[in-house]
């Protein structure tokens, strides 16, 4: 009897703890990147900025935020992350003389290496 006991027990806890491990699998989930604004792909004059509002957020713990822009200057601006989401408010200025369809993009990479991106296309005259 006490032999038939100890197993149920055993059995119990191997169930629970194979419940608990695929609870708590590896993190597959990428960051979420929700634009705020802009939305419909604004028309700017060179010089001007372009304001950006941005929400990022991860199920478990970011690593790294930043965004480029292809302006043809290479921009890029890393953010520093306060934990599982940031939210971001940016005023990109573009450099005078700069015209043509251009975009900015936001990166977020996650603690287990998932990649997301979000796109906000503009465009810049004089």
């Amino acid at each position: 009897m006490i032999m038939k006991t100890y197993f149920v027990i055993l059995i119990f806890f191997g169930f629970i703890s194979c419940t608990k491990q695929a609870a708590y699998g590896p993190d597959t989930e990428k960051p979420a990147i929700q634009v705020i604004y802009p939305l419909d792909n604004p028309t700017i004059i060179s010089g001007s900025p372009l304001c950006m509002k941005v929400l990022i957020s991860d199920n478990k713990s970011l690593m790294n935020v930043w965004l480029q822009v292809n302006d043809g200057q290479g921009f890029k601006k890393e953010y520093a992350i306060p934990g599982r989401s940031i939210d971001i408010i940016e005023k990109y200025i573009t450099q005078p003389g700069t015209t043509g369809n251009l975009y900015a993009k936001f990166f977020a990479v996650d603690e287990a290496g998932n990649l997301n991106t979000a796109e906000i296309s503009f465009s810049v005259n004089n």
